[in-house]
C-alpha cells in the first residue's frame, strides 16, 4: 500500500511536467520571434531581474519588434507588447485580461494587499472604481496640478544642485517625489520632505523595502503558472 501512496505524487510530477510541455509546443505563440532561452529553468526571467538599469525590453524590441515573445519557467513563451493598438485594444478590454497570480501576489506584498484595487478583478474592481472616481475627475486633478508643479521644481532644484554630478540616481528620488506628492494631495502632510536628504527616514525605508520586493524573483509565485494544484496546496 505504501508504494501507492509513493507513486501517486510521482506521477502528478509526470503528468504535470508532460502537460507543460505539450502546451508549450503547441503554443501558437512559438511561431513569434524573440530572444534565445538562457535558462531551461527560469529562461528568460533573471535577465529580467535588473531591466530598470539594463533597458532589456527595449533593447528586444529593437530586434524582435513591437510584438515578440520571451521565456518563463521551463522556456514557456510570454507574450509582450509595445504595438499602440495592441495596447490600447488590451486597455479597453481589461477585464479580459486578467492579471496573473504571481502578479497580484506581487502587488499584495508590496502594499496592496489581496482585496485592493490593483489586486481585484471583476465586479469587485468595478465597484471599488465607481467609490475611486470622484478623486481622479478631471476637476480634482487639476486642482492638484500645483502641488505637482512644486515638487518636480523642488526635484530639478535638488538635482542640479547633487553633489554627485551629472549622475544621478532619479529612481529613488522620484519614489521620495511620488511619495511626497501623495502624502500633500492625500493627507494634507509632507511625509517625506525631499529637502530631507536622510537615507534612514521611516517613509523612505518603506520605499525601499517596496522597490526591493518588485525586483525579487518570487519562485513560488510564479511556479504557482504551472504547478497550480501542488503550489496553493503546499
Amino acid at each position: 500500500m505504501w508504494y501507492i501512496l509513493f507513486c501517486i505524487p510521482i506521477f502528478i510530477c509526470f503528468y504535470t511536467s508532460f502537460s507543460i510541455l505539450i502546451r508549450q509546443l503547441r503554443s501558437p505563440l512559438r511561431s513569434l520571434n524573440g530572444p534565445k532561452n538562457s535558462s531551461l529553468l527560469f529562461g528568460n526571467l533573471i535577465e529580467l531581474h535588473d531591466q530598470e538599469t539594463t533597458n532589456i525590453f527595449a533593447h528586444w524590441d529593437l530586434l524582435y519588434g513591437s510584438t515578440f515573445i520571451y521565456n518563463g519557467f521551463f522556456g514557456m513563451p510570454r507574450l509582450f507588447t509595445t504595438d499602440p493598438k495592441a495596447i490600447s485594444y488590451i486597455l479597453q478590454h481589461a477585464y479580459h485580461y486578467p492579471k496573473p497570480d504571481f502578479v497580484r501576489d506581487s502587488l499584495a506584498t508590496m502594499a496592496a494587499g489581496h482585496d485592493g484595487i490593483l489586486t481585484v478583478e471583476g465586479d469587485h474592481h468595478k465597484r471599488q472604481r465607481k467609490i475611486l472616481a470622484p478623486a481622479f475627475s478631471h476637476s480634482h486633478i487639476k486642482s492638484l496640478s500645483p502641488i505637482f508643479w512644486q515638487k518636480a521644481l523642488q526635484l530639478r532644484d535638488i538635482w542640479l544642485s547633487h553633489p554627485s554630478g551629472p549622475r544621478i540616481d532619479v529612481l529613488a528620488w522620484l519614489a521620495r517625489a511620488t511619495l511626497d506628492v501623495i502624502g500633500i494631495a492625500g493627507y494634507y502632510h509632507s511625509s517625506l520632505p525631499l529637502s530631507s536628504i536622510s537615507r534612514r527616514h521611516t517613509q523612505a525605508l518603506a520605499m525601499r523595502s517596496i522597490h526591493s520586493q518588485m525586483k525579487t524573483l518570487n519562485l513560488r509565485s510564479h511556479s504557482a503558472l504551472y504547478f497550480p494544484r501542488l503550489v496553493n496546496s503546499a
